[in-house]
């Protein structure tokens, strides 16, 4: 729903659905062209002036012109739709920042070996036991004041636990996870999933 360079135009007025004027400049992209026909799109309407603004979603389609449905997040307007005047309106792919809840580092990695199958932010992913890993980021967070959400894919009639904890501890640039199975022991399932929010 978010994509870089992605900024048009539009002369519509009013509170409905925005007429799209395709980028003057080569180096944007037009709504349709990043997300397609028919998808969902966050969005900032503003005046040339920056003194009526709109962000929010929509969905964009193609055609003749291309448009894009509204949707207000945070406005000008007291969070609701804005009534637009003529003129020339910027229109471009962003969120408010009050949305902007982004993971600071995610990973899935096998569990019998670590061995990382897809990931952001993570530098490696050492087995110490079974079920038991050191997951270290590859740029460190500010500190260890993150929350960090893990789960396991199940295996075989067991059921995957995987509290986060302190033994072997949790840092900026580290963070120590355990994987049990029903009976609470260490267990080394197919795939463990981890995710940090926060600092």
């Amino acid at each position: 729903m978010l994509y870089d360079r992605v900024e048009q135009t539009t002369s519509t007025t009013g509170t409905g659905t925005l007429s799209l004027i395709a980028p003057t400049d080569a180096s944007r992209r037009g709504f349709v062209q990043a997300a397609g026909s028919g998808k969902p799109v966050f969005y900032c309407i503003e005046t040339i002036d920056g003194l009526s603004y709109e962000y929010g979603y929509g969905t964009v389609t193609a055609g003749t012109p291309d448009t894009l449905t509204r949707t207000p997040i945070v406005s000008s307007n007291s969070n609701g739709l804005v009534n637009f005047g003529a003129g020339t309106k910027r229109v471009y792919s962003t969120l408010p920042a009050s949305r902007a809840i982004v993971a600071r580092a995610w990973c899935t990695f096998a569990g019998a070996t670590g061995s990382v199958i897809a990931s952001q932010n993570i530098a490696s992913v050492t087995r110490n036991a079974a079920g038991v890993y050191t997951i270290a980021f590859a740029a460190p967070l500010f500190d260890g004041g993150y929350a960090c959400a893990v789960t396991a894919d199940a295996s075989g009639g067991q059921y995957g636990f995987a509290p986060v904890v302190s033994n072997g501890g949790r840092s900026a640039s580290q963070v120590s996870v355990r994987t049990f199975d029903s009976a609470g022991a260490g267990f080394d399932f197919p795939l463990v999933n981890i995710i940090v929010f926060g600092s």
